[in-house]
C-alpha cells in the first residue's frame, strides 16, 4: 500500500550506489543484482540526526546544546525537527557547521504530520507537554510496528505524567498546561530505545520516576546516559 518513511529508503539506495553497487529501479520494484563487489575501502556517512534531535530536545526543555558537524543538507527525514523547533519558538542559531539550541521560555504548540519521520514521535510528544496550548501529531500509522507499539507506550507515559491527551486513529492530541506532579512512578520502555529517551526527557523536567531497563538505549545511543547526566 502507500509507503511511509521514504527518506530512509532513498538514503539506503544512495549509500549502496556510492559504494559502487548497481541498482535498477522500476515503477513498482527495486532490483540489486547478486554477487556485486564493493569498490570502495571507506565511505563517509552522516551523523545520526535522530540522536541529535534527542539532545536538542533536552536543550529546548531545560538547557543549551551545540550540535557539531550537523548535516544541513541531510537526506534523513528526522532533520525536520529543525523546522518543528522554529515553529515551537525554540531558539536555534546556525554557527559555522553547528546548530546551537537553547531553552524555550515560551514554547508554542505544534500541529504536524510525522508520516516521514515517525522516530521523532515519543520524544516530541514529551517535549510538547512544555508548550502552552494544544498540539496535534497525525499520519503515524506505522508507530504500532516499531520496537514497541509507540503510540500506545507514549500514551502510557503521558498518562503517568498526568498529561491530558487523546490517542487518535493514527496520531495524538496533547493538551498541556506546562505543569507536573511530584508523585513517584515507574515507566517500562518495553525494550524500545526511543521510549527510554522520552522517559529520560520527562525525568529531566522534574518528574520523580524510574526508567526500567535503561540499557535499551544501547541500540542507537550507547553514551546517552553519560551525556545527559555526567
Amino acid at each position: 500500500e502507500e509507503r511511509v518513511s521514504d527518506g530512509y529508503l532513498e538514503m539506503t539506495l544512495d549509500l549502496v550506489q556510492r559504494a559502487g553497487m548497481k541498482v535498477t529501479r522500476n515503477e513498482n520494484s527495486i532490483s540489486i543484482p547478486a554477487f556485486q563487489k564493493i569498490n570502495l575501502t571507506e565511505i563517509q556517512i552522516e551523523p545520526d540526526v535522530s540522536s541529535a534531535f534527542v539532545v536538542a530536545s533536552f536543550a529546548a526543555g531545560r538547557g543549551n546544546c551545540e550540535l557539531q558537524n550537523f548535516p544541513f543538507e541531510s537526506m534523513q527525514p528526522d532533520v525536520r525537527f529543525i523546522e518543528f523547533f522554529k515553529k515551537m519558538n525554540v531558539p536555534l542559531e546556525r554557527i559555522g557547521n553547528s546548530w546551537v539550541g537553547h531553552c524555550a521560555r515560551e514554547m508554542r504548540p505544534l500541529e504536524t504530520t510525522l508520516k516521514g519521520a515517525p522516530d521523532l514521535f515519543p520524544v516530541l510528544c514529551v517535549l510538547l507537554t512544555r508548550a502552552r496550548g494544544t498540539s496535534v501529531i497525525y499520519d503515524t500509522p506505522q508507530l504500532i510496528y516499531k520496537e514497541s507499539d509507540r503510540l500506545k507506550k507514549t500514551s502510557e507515559l503521558l498518562q503517568l505524567m498526568r498529561v491530558k491527551h487523546e490517542v487518535q486513529t493514527s496520531g495524538i492530541r496533547i493538551e498541556s498546561l506546562n505543569r507536573h506532579h511530584f508523585e513517584f512512578f515507574e515507566f517500562d520502555p518495553d525494550h524500545d530505545h526511543r521510549l527510554a529517551f522520552a522517559g529520560a526527557l520527562a525525568k529531566s523536567f522534574g518528574y520523580r520516576m524510574k526508567i526500567k531497563n535503561p540499557e535499551v538505549v544501547n541500540k542507537s545511543f550507547p553514551d546517552f546516559w553519560e551525556l545527559i547526566d555526567p
